[in-house]
């Protein structure tokens, strides 16, 4: 079955979702692995996996494509569905494996504006949307109120006394800790001039009053979607870093541990070709060195197994059971001896199964003189 089966502009959709929410998901099947992107490179083969029944996955195909829809349409109502389409991204995701963390939280506005009667409608309907906010008179009052959590979104009225909408918007984007903090700009005077300054400043948005609180309200949905979505990126972006650096500390350990080793450790293609060994394998296989080893054997099954069969066996043994300990096998050194050897191998996979290699250990028997 083809990917397609779903449609080109369906998957394109449901993998956009998932990129979006990839740092709150977790494998139904196997929790402790993290959510990957890779497993959405097919889709088609990442449906077939969960479900191998023909019938099953013609099925899935059919719920996900309701969904999809149905998500679509619900995310034209705004945070009004919030509730529905977040039910809907739940079965979405479940249908692939995956079940989404509950990471939501209340967004928090912060209005400044100096008429809080006129904006006393806007505050109701936000507030009875969901969102936290928080009302002040002028510009003065926006920064000192900036002592808890910063806002999600602020809006921020033009024409006020004191210190005007502008300067605030300037203020926010001068200092790095509210700089990404999107800016809705909310003026009774409309035009050009303003709205060039208000974006040049660093606006999101620009709103003329009189406005209509639905629209007000999509708006602002918008602007904290993108919030929460970078906020969430640079978390990932964190712990992509920190990863990266205890992935490397961990190689650099292995690969002292893999150099120390008495014993010879391998990691050798499905294939037959050694990717790589340590010092102890090539000197108990007569080579000078492992870049010696890796360059004059490209075919281990012939080259170092006296008993070709042999390597073949023990490929179908490690396709059955996955590792294989203390096997005992009489091989090759470069200048053509034999020595019986005993070694210890594994196969080594990616997340989704998928064979990246094999790694082993091996060791003379015992009396034997190398």
């Amino acid at each position: 079955m083809q990917e397609d089966t779903l449609s080109p502009g369906l998957a394109y959709y449901i993998r956009k979702l998932f990129r979006q929410n990839v740092d709150r998901l977790q494998s139904i099947s196997q929790p402790q692995l993290p959510a990957t992107l890779n497993s959405l490179d097919d889709m088609s083969a990442l449906l077939h996996r969960l479900n191998p029944n023909g019938a099953d996955l013609a099925r899935t195909l059919q719920d996900l494509e309701k969904l999809v829809l149905l998500h679509q349409a619900l995310g034209k109502g705004g945070r009004s569905s919030s509730p529905e389409l977040q039910h809907v991204e739940v079965q979405m995701f479940q249908c692939l494996g995956y079940e989404p963390q509950n990471t939501q939280r209340t967004g928090k506005l912060l209005l400044v504006d100096d008429d809080m009667v006129g904006v006393s409608p806007l505050v109701a309907y936000l507030t009875k949307q969901g969102y936290e906010v928080t009302s002040v008179r002028s510009g003065q009052e926006a920064i000192d109120s900036l002592t808890d959590r910063l806002p999600d979104v602020l809006l921020l009225d033009v024409v006020m006394p004191g210190m005007d909408g502008f300067a605030v918007c300037e203020f926010f984007k001068n200092h790095e800790m509210m700089r990404d903090i999107p800016i809705i700009l909310l003026s009774s005077i409309d035009d050009a001039a303003r709205r060039i300054k208000g974006f040049s400043l660093g606006a999101s948005d620009f709103i003329a009053k009189p406005y209509d609180l639905e629209e007000v309200m999509l708006r602002i949905n918008h602007q904290w979607q993108i919030r929460q979505l970078q906020q969430r990126l640079e978390k990932q972006n964190v712990r992509l870093q920190e990863e990266i650096r205890d992935r490397t500390q961990a190689e650099a350990l292995y690969r002292d541990m893999f150099d120390r080793a008495v014993d010879g450790i391998f990691q050798s293609s499905p294939e037959g070709r050694y990717l790589r060994v340590n010092q102890a394998l090539a000197t108990l296989y007569g080579y000078k060195s492992p870049e010696d080893l890796i360059a004059s054997v490209w075919d281990i099954k012939e080259q170092i197994y006296t008993y070709p069969e042999r390597r073949l066996l023990l490929n179908q043994d490690l396709a059955r059971y996955g590792y294989l300990s203390g096997v005992e096998s009489e091989i090759y050194r470069r200048d053509g001896s034999r020595i019986w050897i005993s070694e210890s191998v594994r196969i080594v996979k990616d997340a989704i199964g998928k064979t990246l290699y094999y790694e082993g250990s091996v060791r003379p028997l015992s009396g034997m003189d190398i």
